[in-house]
């Protein structure tokens, strides 16, 4: 007998291959984070990306989303479990969680619902600010490239 969550877990790994701007509903605020360079008119729509768009190398957080990726699938997992692993990491390593950055400060947040917090939104896999010697030696590519 095939349990449901077997089922739903199988057809959500099938999204997770299929539909990469889906992966922007597993972690809040995933279709809103500001570019660090040009906050008021650019959203960095790939997060895991160094690229803003979303294609290429994976930036820190990517990396960090691609290992949590990989345990939810595992049998018994779950696309909760997912922000669970991520929300409380640093990612970026500038010294705010996943979840800080992302609205999400107390790892509450569930997919589908609205994050706690609705202001002051920013990259979790971009280390800020971007001329700090720490966030220098961490942002390996250009993040601000080109508007």
């Amino acid at each position: 007998m095939v349990r449901p969550t077997t089922v739903c877990l199988f057809l959500a790994s099938v999204a997770f291959v299929t539909a990469f701007p889906g992966y922007q509903d597993l972690i809040p605020h995933g279709k809103d984070v500001p570019h660090p360079c040009w906050p008021l008119t650019q959203k960095w729509l790939g997060v895991g990306h160094q690229n803003p768009s979303g294609t290429g190398a994976r930036n820190l957080f990517g990396m960090d989303f691609k290992a949590s990726l990989t345990a939810a699938q595992q049998p018994g997992g779950s696309v909760d479990d997912l922000w669970k692993k991520l929300c409380p990491m640093d990612s970026d390593g500038d010294g705010k969680t996943n979840g800080k950055e992302l609205g999400d400060p107390d790892c509450v947040w569930k997919m589908g619902a609205k994050p706690a917090v609705e202001k002051g939104i920013t990259h979790p896999g971009v280390c800020e600010p971007l001329d700090s010697s720490t966030c220098k030696a961490k942002n390996q590519w250009n993040v601000c490239g080109t508007p």
